[in-house]
């Protein structure tokens, strides 16, 4: 039987063998605690030996034959996807739309999977709404890139504008994958602050101070909480294989991801509604073809003239949308921060009488998770903000 590889998993199966291979070589030149490949996140023909250079948390044994241990922040994921992709960096327009289309598949595939689980718990409304605004997201993303991709040509699908549109489509994956950490995360939280809540009310009502119906019903938030960190861990894993592929780095628990940055005063300052709307219109690529296009007769230039009035009036709407999104992001990312400030007192509080010995562990965990969830959101509305911000600046840029 024959098996036929994507040129994409070729490169990649390349990369892990010259990994391999760079490991055997330095054996015999470095001490074993001190060998490092940079080979999962350098191009192939940047691969070199660091050992004397590489942080102590870098390094690892070749015991283990572990990969590269790496953090990927999310600044990196351009240069990243730049690296671990040969056809980028050959140019080649043919090989740049199937590379594009590959990732609207899996974009929507993802968004099609948040809509699904939203429905799914749809009578647990903060559940549902978590996957319905992962969702949405995601297809405010495949929005934008399927826009310009239609409007793409020979000339204009440069290296540039691949790699936007790929970085793009990682930003996309990288946020939802946290998303869903940051959900299970905080529902693992409530679920163990019930479960000892439960076990509590067992000894309570065998000794006739509860009823079984209310060990009934904590029992049941205990098992609801613990199914829907299980449903947020299975997206989070299913995303995280997902950008690792995309990335070309492996998926042998050596790569970690850190946080999503806050766009800062001064980014949320560079804001300017009537330079930024000017930029998008004449970045925008349907504008763009219809102003390239020949007008050789009357009836020609007044077809031109409406076509680029109905381009401009849609370039127009998609930014004023994804302006005003940002304004209602700040202002939710405002919300949450006074919100984590609450929790945050109220938790300090209920430490401080744990302490003292007036609190209960069941107590203190309900207090400990209120918290958790107080922080995850903050988290949600960063991570929302900065989505919003970065879909923003990439219509000025012209990419969506």
């Amino acid at each position: 039987m024959m098996i036929f590889l994507s040129s994409k998993k070729i490169q990649m199966a390349v990369r892990t063998l010259i990994c391999a291979a760079a490991l055997m070589i330095s054996a015999a030149f470095l001490p074993v605690g001190a060998i490092a490949s940079a080979g999962s996140v350098l191009p192939i023909d940047s691969i070199f030996f660091i050992g004397s250079f590489l942080p102590a948390e870098s390094i690892f044994s070749i015991g283990s034959f572990s990969a590269f241990a790496a953090t990927v922040e999310y600044s990196d994921l351009q240069e990243l996807l730049t690296a671990g992709n040969q056809d980028l960096k050959n140019n080649s327009f043919y090989s740049n739309l199937e590379d594009l289309e590959e990732q609207l598949a899996v974009l929507k595939q993802e968004c099609q999977d948040m809509v699904a689980l939203s429905k799914i718990y749809g009578d647990q409304q903060g559940t549902s709404d978590d996957y319905r605004k992962t969702a949405e997201s995601l297809n405010r993303t495949i929005n934008q890139l399927e826009k310009r991709y239609n409007n793409m040509t020979g000339t204009s699908a440069s290296i540039n504008t691949a790699i936007d549109m790929m970085t793009m489509s990682a930003q996309a994956s990288m946020i939802s994958y946290l998303k869903m950490e940051n959900n299970a995360m905080i529902r693992a939280k409530e679920a163990e602050a019930a479960a000892v809540k439960y076990q509590n009310t067992l000894t309570r009502q065998a000794a006739g101070m509860a009823l079984e119906s209310e060990s009934m019903e904590i029992h049941a938030q205990q098992l609801n909480a613990e199914a829907q960190a299980a449903s947020y861990r299975q997206q989070a894993d299913t995303l995280r294989r997902t950008l690792l592929q995309m990335l070309g780095l492996p998926d042998d628990g050596s790569v970690t991801f850190g946080t999503i940055p806050v766009p800062s005063a001064e980014e949320l300052a560079s804001l300017n509604y009537e330079a930024d709307l000017e930029a998008a219109i004449n970045n925008d690529s349907a504008v763009k073809n219809v102003r390239h296009r020949r007008s050789d007769s009357s009836t020609a230039m007044s077809l031109k003239a409406s076509a680029e009035e109905e381009a401009v009036g849609n370039a127009s709407a998609d930014f004023l949308e994804a302006y005003t999104l940002v304004q209602t992001e700040i202002a939710e990312y405002d919300a949450a921060q006074k919100a984590f400030a609450a929790a945050q007192n109220e938790w300090q509080g209920a430490q401080r009488k744990q302490s003292a010995g007036i609190l209960t562990k069941a107590d203190a965990l309900t207090a400990e998770a209120a918290w958790i969830r107080a922080q995850g959101e903050l988290q949600s509305a960063a991570m929302e903000l900065r989505t919003a911000y970065d879909q923003y600046r990439w219509i000025v840029k012209g990419v969506a």
